[in-house]
């Protein structure tokens, strides 16, 4: 599926601010995560679910402004060199369970309904699901993503857990994952796709940590990441990780009706950033300086809302809310890949941008409509 058909995919909306997708279309996953991205300059993610992992469905991919590295594949009899921006450790993912009973991931729980969108004004990714358990039991899930345009080396994600018919223990898994690979293009099966060396972890009574490296390029990449409970009662907290990832397991228990928020606020900071001495101090340091949610949606917001001033366009010829919507899609998806948060660095910008080196039938940074009408600037 190429990114026009994706596009169109979206719901038809009066609203020239969202882009919006009701329910699940696993053949067309690969496209709505790439047009559901999020990004600031430096850094990006993918719309990709927080419980999913790359499964040919699904394909979650973190990139940073300038992270790339060589690798030589054997392809057809002898060696070939391809040089690729970075899939980064990924910093979303998080679930949940009722009890002992399994984790929230795709193809375990019946999802009754879904709805994933991009709120271009603010540059938030917005998700709001029904699932239930193979027990019956039935949980509301609300979520919100961003990657801060005020502060370039944070990204946050909150969750609203609300058990609807059910009591007991709900159990949420944060982690931070090393075991990733570029291997979203079909075409490229045959090249190799570990970028990252062996990853080390750490944590501490508060927060997480990890580190990687690339394996030609020498950059180091650190993501420190701390988890928020906030609920009726202390959750009780415990470190879990294994060979590449690390987290933590965070138990509360609920009533049906009341809402648990959980938020998940992870810095990321690389070897080729400036002013640091090391990127793992920079990370950690970001991470207890960060502000909470709220307030890092506000001012995120608020850079966005400058943003638009500056960038917004106006038709001639049409008023259609369909074609400023795709307007406003092809804008902030440039503002997130080229922003002031990276103007003054000497990078390749890759052809998608930084969501990916390619998606579904057609480059991520393929245009996802075509337009007749000619536009002009709006300073306003």
């Amino acid at each position: 599926m190429d990114l026009r058909r994706g596009f169109e995919d979206a719901r038809r909306a009066e609203d020239e601010w969202s882009l919006v997708y009701e329910g699940l279309e696993p053949r067309d996953e690969g496209t709505r995560e790439t047009l559901l991205t999020c990004g600031n300059g430096y850094m990006a993610a993918r719309g990709a679910a927080p419980e999913a992992r790359a499964d040919g469905v699904h394909y979650p991919g973190t990139y940073v402004a300038g992270v790339y590295n060589r690798l030589v594949s054997y392809v057809e009899g002898g060696p070939r060199e391809d040089e690729s921006i970075v899939n980064l450790p990924n910093w979303l993912p998080l679930t949940f369970r009722a009890d002992e009973e399994d984790w929230f991931e795709p193809g375990s729980y019946r999802i009754v309904d879904h709805r994933a969108a991009l709120d271009l004004r603010r540059g938030l990714y917005l998700r709001d699901l029904t699932v239930v358990d193979p027990r019956g039991r039935r949980t509301r899930v609300r979520q919100e993503r961003l990657v801060s345009m005020d502060r370039p080396h944070l990204a946050y994600l909150r969750t609203v857990l609300t058990p609807e018919d059910w009591s007991g223990a709900l159990c949420v898994r944060s982690l931070l994952d090393g075991r990733v690979e570029n291997g979203n293009v079909a075409e490229f099966a045959a090249l190799a796709k570990r970028h990252l060396g062996p990853p080390a972890t750490g944590h501490d009574e508060h927060s997480v940590w990890l580190v990687a490296e690339t394996t030609t390029s020498g950059i180091r990449v650190a993501e420190a990441m701390r988890t928020a409970v906030h609920a009726g009662s202390v959750p009780e907290r415990r470190p879990v990780g294994g060979p590449g990832w690390a987290g933590e397991e965070l138990t509360v228990a609920v009533e049906p009706g009341s809402p648990v928020t959980v938020d998940k606020t992870v810095a990321v900071y690389t070897s080729r950033d400036r002013a640091i001495s090391e990127p793992l101090d920079a990370a950690r340091r970001e991470l207890a300086d960060a502000p909470g949610f709220p307030a890092a949606r506000d001012a995120h917001a608020l850079v966005w809302e400058q943003l638009w001033r500056r960038f917004r366009l106006s038709f001639d010829g049409t008023d259609r809310v369909a074609d400023r919507r795709a307007v406003n899609v092809h804008l902030c998806h440039v503002l997130q890949t080229l922003s002031h948060h990276s103007a003054d660095w000497t990078w390749a910008c890759p052809p998608a941008g930084c969501t990916g080196r390619r998606t579904g039938g057609g480059s991520s940074g393929t245009s996802c409509s075509s337009f007749r009408y000619r536009i002009c600037a709006c300073p306003s």
